[in-house]
């Protein structure tokens, strides 16, 4: 319940951003298109789409939508909980789900109508369900917690590893049962590489992995966002803090042979430490498909074996070290809480537009989604000049334009300019428009209406998005 209440708390504020509406609009077209999709993109992620297309027949709401993720939290945090008293204790349980829930990643993606927390939830239910498989309680639990991994994300497959390991280590007579419990999850994930290895163009945005970029699970500083937030290194900090309390614990651990001796703590150690580098490694030798947010279900692995460590410690200490990292986490655990938390505040964005618009005014989006956002938010909007095809009609997330920008705007002498966030509308020194932050695309577009005589009168600047009112 109180993983739950974490990530449920104030997440109907902040607005869905690029990667959300996209979910939104997999989810709720036609069959034919949803399939026309898949051929294109997104197969990695089908099963999760296929969940929430049955979820939104019950709703649409941002808050509805977003109830899976959280769900997602409260599962991963109950089951790790459990796990730590069925290994150690309940207060090493307990410390490692405050552990877990005090990273800011975790509320952020419980809050985010997208698969990661579906992922650590099953990472976590795999670990659960093979503890109890190997205290002779049958593996039906097990191999259905595997079927259940590709729900989340592909890369959940690389937690498989870490339970042979301990398999090997605890049982080996064990080892036919638990190969064949695998056999019906590994299968589906198969598939799900299969159909999803030819679309390597959905991840083209990735590059190599730099050396700020491996972290561990920088998803607790900034992982949504590629710029500087608010209290950034005292977050990150907090994700080293508790990859090496974890790795320092499992030295007692270790020697102790407590909670299954070795064979747990050695599985653990593999389950939060194998997924960054097999990820990194293929990024720099095939193709990049590293960023911080698929390795968000390697994190409970270090969160456990930090909250048994602290659970050896008196209790007063381990709740002041739980308190200083709540404490670290909290700056962005407030900021993924606001109106801009997602880094897109389409709603505010919106609102100003139906508010302020006239009759005649037109509109152009320059930045990916922002018309997704704006459809779904805004009570009433100007013209959409360049739109000819919806997104929701093509086999992608793309809207079909016009290129003829000049023209589309006769007889309009007020446009609306949605566009990546910049600090300046025109370069300094100059009367022509910046073009940071905007893909090669949409540099003519923004040109285009400069060349037709619009010049900027106001503008709004969010942390993701900047909105202006050009007239001529």
């Amino acid at each position: 319940m109180a993983g739950f209440l974490v990530a449920m708390a104030w997440s109907w504020r902040p607005s869905m951003w690029n990667d959300e509406l996209a979910t939104v609009s997999a989810i709720t077209r036609p069959w034919g298109r949803f399939a026309e999709l898949l051929e294109h993109r997104d197969a990695v992620v089908a099963p999760y789409y296929l969940l929430m297309r049955v979820w939104v027949l019950a709703g649409d709401s941002d808050l509805w939508l977003r109830t899976p993720s959280a769900l997602g939290v409260a599962a991963a945090a109950g089951l790790l909980a459990d796990l730590g008293r069925r290994l150690w204790s309940p207060r090493a349980g307990a410390l490692a789900a405050g552990i877990l829930l005090a990273l800011p990643s975790v509320s952020r993606f419980g809050q985010e109508l997208r698969p990661y927390t579906i992922a650590l939830a099953t990472a976590v239910f795999s670990a659960w369900a093979l503890h109890r498989a190997l205290e002779r309680r049958g593996w039906p639990v097990y191999a259905l917690s595997v079927l259940l991994l590709p729900l989340g994300h592909l890369f959940t497959a690389l937690a498989l590893p870490a339970h042979l390991a301990v398999v090997a280590a605890r049982d080996r007579r064990a080892l036919p049962r638990f190969l064949a419990a695998l056999v019906p999850g590994v299968a589906l994930l198969a598939l799900v590489a299969v159909l999803s290895a030819p679309q390597r163009a959905q991840v083209a945005w990735l590059g190599a992995p730099k050396p700020q970029d491996i972290v561990f699970v920088r998803a607790t500083a900034n992982a949504w966002a590629l710029t500087l937030e608010p209290w950034h290194w005292a977050v990150a900090a907090l994700g080293w803090a508790v990859a090496l309390i974890g790795l320092a614990s499992a030295v007692p651990l270790w020697r102790s042979g407590a909670g299954g001796g070795r064979a747990w703590v050695g599985g653990l150690l593999l389950w939060g430490l194998l997924p960054m580098p097999v990820l990194v490694v293929t990024s720099l030798l095939v193709a990049p498909v590293y960023t911080s947010r698929y390795v968000l279900f390697a994190a409970p692995a270090f969160a456990l074996l930090a909250g048994a460590g602290l659970a050896r410690v008196r209790l007063p200490l381990a709740l002041a070290a739980l308190a200083v990292m709540i404490g670290a986490g909290l700056p962005q655990q407030v900021l993924l809480r606001s109106h801009d938390g997602h880094g897109q505040p389409y709603a505010h964005a919106a609102g100003i537009v139906s508010e302020g618009m006239r009759a005649g005014d037109a509109i152009v989006y320059a930045a990916p989604f922002a018309r997704d956002g704006f459809q779904r938010y805004g009570s009433r909007l100007p013209d959409d000049v360049l739109m000819v095809t919806p997104a929701s009609r093509t086999g992608g997330f793309g809207t079909v334009e016009r290129r003829d920008v000049r023209k589309a705007l006769d007889g309009h002498d007020r446009v609306w300019v949605v566009r990546p966030a910049t600090p300046r509308l025109m370069k300094p020194g100059t009367d022509l428009p910046s073009r940071r932050g905007l893909a090669p695309g949409h540099v003519p577009v923004i040109m285009s209406i400069h060349e037709a005589g619009f010049r900027p009168q106001r503008s709004w600047h969010y942390r993701g998005l900047t909105l202006a009112l050009l007239t001529r």
